[in-house]
């Protein structure tokens, strides 16, 4: 907590701002009141200590926001005038049937926004891809809007996003993995500052990526769907994944963003096709300053070592915007998560 602005301060306020015992013997000689006034050398008075913190800015964690399925707000305390956010994606879920393709982790962004206490924030966290299951309902758009996996196709991940005033910050969720029909399904997309594209499908007799990878979303625009033998995926666009095309082998779904990913081209019966994974989503950030864009890697996430980002307590995979995996086939990806500090 800073100190008083344009009024008396006593030495034992100050003692306590330097976390110091209340009663401590200091001088406005001593060089850590020195520092904390600013003041290096010369003369120095209790009003060089006016509004003074020693407190390091965003050290501290004000909120937290995990997926809800909707719009979440958070009003600005009294005495903070700059938030550092922190934004991760939902990942892409992996599609039903034979494990092995893995759903592409969610994107990350930061920037630090100034504001003003008492206006609002509002926060959109992004669901994980949703799995074709009875436990996940048979697919869906993960919230915001990432791509609907079909017919075993898995889901793509829902982008994060907060907005204050005319800065935001938007995370691109995470592509979905192709199905396996005795071939290999293309790995989903992660997402990032411009989406990945998804793996192509790779048939298991002929060798060859039958089924292309959705493309991934970009800052003008949505990644292209993938050609398939059986369907092409539907392309991405403004704040939405691209749906799967029905299709016997399915590819995986577009990650959501703020242009989101193409999906993947669907295979037919023929002899060991698969299906191509779902492009990654865009991440994207404006008017905040410190702006920091990173990019999912295969399934993990951007930014995938922050202590802020929780490492369990989420069902099925177990991990934050994670792009769902070879051993959980059938369920969704890991959800968005939103921090702000202060």
């Amino acid at each position: 907590m800073a100190l008083p602005n344009n009024t008396t301060i006593s030495l034992s306020q100050v003692n306590t701002e330097l976390g110091l015992s209340s009663t401590a013997n200091i001088s406005l000689n001593d060089t850590a009141v020195r520092t904390l006034a600013g003041v290096a050398s010369g003369t120095i008075s209790m009003s060089n200590l006016w509004g003074k913190s020693n407190r390091v800015q965003y050290s501290d964690v004000a909120a937290t926001f995990s997926s809800t399925g909707g719009t979440q707000y958070w009003t600005v305390p009294s005495g903070i005038t700059s938030v550092r956010v922190k934004v991760w994606a939902g990942g892409g879920a992996a599609a039903s049937g034979p494990t092995g393709p893995v759903g592409g982790g969610g994107g990350y962004v930061q920037g630090d926004i100034a504001v003003t206490p008492g206006q609002t924030l509002t926060i959109n966290v992004g669901e994980g891809g949703r799995g074709w299951n009875a436990d996940e309902g048979y697919g869906g758009n993960a919230f915001p809007a990432g791509g609907n996996g079909a017919n075993s196709g898995g889901g793509g991940g829902g982008r994060s996003e907060v907005f204050y005033g005319s800065a935001g910050l938007i995370a691109g969720g995470g592509g979905a993995s192709g199905y396996s029909f005795g071939g290999t399904g293309g790995n989903g997309g992660p997402g990032g500052y411009y989406g990945t594209a998804g793996e192509g499908g790779k048939d298991s007799c002929n060798g060859v990526n039958n089924n292309a990878g959705g493309g991934g979303g970009t800052i003008s625009g949505g990644g292209a769907g993938g050609y398939g033998s059986g369907n092409t995926g539907y392309s991405g666009g403004y704040n939405y994944g691209g749906n799967q095309n029905n299709a016997s082998i399915p590819g995986g779904a577009g990650g959501d963003g703020y242009y989101g990913g193409g999906a993947g081209g669907s295979g037919n019966t023929g002899c060991g096709d698969a299906g191509g994974g779902g492009g990654g989503g865009c991440s994207y950030g404006y008017n905040v300053s410190n702006l920091q864009y990173l990019n999912g890697s295969g399934g993990t996430p951007g930014n995938s070592g922050d202590g802020d980002r929780p490492t369990s307590g989420h069902s099925y995979s177990g991990n934050y915007g994670v792009g769902q995996g070879a051993s959980t086939s059938g369920y969704r990806g890991g959800k968005g998560y939103v921090v702000i500090r202060y």
